[in-house]
Parts: structure tokens; sequence; C-alpha cells
């Protein structure tokens, strides 16, 4: 199992992907390190498109929205001020990823993996393969049908109780 990423290490992960994009001198990767605890890189990464993508649309309506205006002007105007407006520099009124793309991309945001799988992870390589042990175990005792998938029977019960130190080791 690959574990899931640290703060630094999603911290990491926020800047890599946020690279070659313009980001608002407000947003606080840090922040954004800190409040995504269980969550994979992908899904931060899924954090930042989703930002990304709300910044574009949002962009796109703009533009949409002053070339409308534009062309009302010159059908009111006449030929002649639309020359002149072409000629004007554009400005982008949304020329970065805000904080408030990120604050509405996390309402969109899901963990991809689920409480029972942190709890399997959490256990490590010796406290898995004790546990699928005692689920063998304690599935061929109990049972005549044939053994269930361990993984299976160590996600659908507690861990504390098919490891009896979990719970002492604080996790």
């Amino acid at each position: 199992m690959i574990p899931l990423p640290d703060e630094p290490s999603r911290l990491s992960i926020f800047k890599a992907a946020l690279r070659k994009s313009p980001v608002a001198p407000d947003v606080d990767l840090g922040y954004l390190a800190k409040a995504t605890p269980c969550f994979s890189g992908a899904d931060c990464v899924g954090i930042v498109q989703r930002a990304s993508k709300l910044a574009i649309r949002q962009s796109i309506e703009y533009d949409m929205k002053v070339d409308r205006e534009r062309k009302a002007r010159a059908e009111a105007a006449g030929d002649g001020a639309m020359e002149e407006e072409e000629t004007a520099e554009e400005v982008d009124e949304v020329p970065h990823i805000t904080r408030a793309h990120f604050e509405e991309a996390f309402g969109y945001a899901r963990r991809s993996v689920s409480d029972a799988e942190l709890r399997v992870s959490r256990l490590g390589i010796k406290g898995w393969t004790a546990a699928m042990r005692l689920t063998l175990v304690r599935h061929s005792v109990t049972s005549n049908s044939p053994p269930l998938c361990p993984l299976q029977e160590v996600l659908r019960d507690p861990i504390s109780r098919l490891v009896p130190s979990y719970s002492r080791m604080g996790m």
C-alpha cells in the first residue's frame, strides 16, 4: 500500500499542480495542505483542476458579457465606435485562480480513500498480515463456507476486534 501524503507532501503536490497556473496572492497553499488531511495526491490535484476550471469558466463568462456589451454599444453608436474600441487594450477580469475558486472547489471535493481503508493502511504491513491471518482463522472456525477475501472481511469488521493491540497503538 502506498501511504497517503503528509502535509508537506500535499503542499508540494499543490505547488506542482499549480506551477504553470496564475494564482492570486491571497491563496495560501499551506492552508490548502492543512485543510486536506486524508486526501490522496489525486484528490489534491482534483481540487486544483476544479478551481482552475471555475476560473476559466468565470473568465469566459466575463468575456462573453464584454462582447455583448461592445456589440450593443457599436450598434447604438454606429461603425466608427467599434473601430475605436478594437484598438483599446483588453483587461482580463479573472487573471488568477482566486481563493473564491478554491473555496468553491472544496465544496465538490471528496476523499477517494474511505475511513475503512484508512484504518487498514494505518495497520502497516505487519498489522495487515496479522489481520488477514485472524480473518482467515476466524472464518474457517466459524463457517463451513469457503473463506472470504481477507480484504473484504477487514474492511467490514472494526479493526479493534481484528487486532486487539490497534487501540493501544493510538491509531
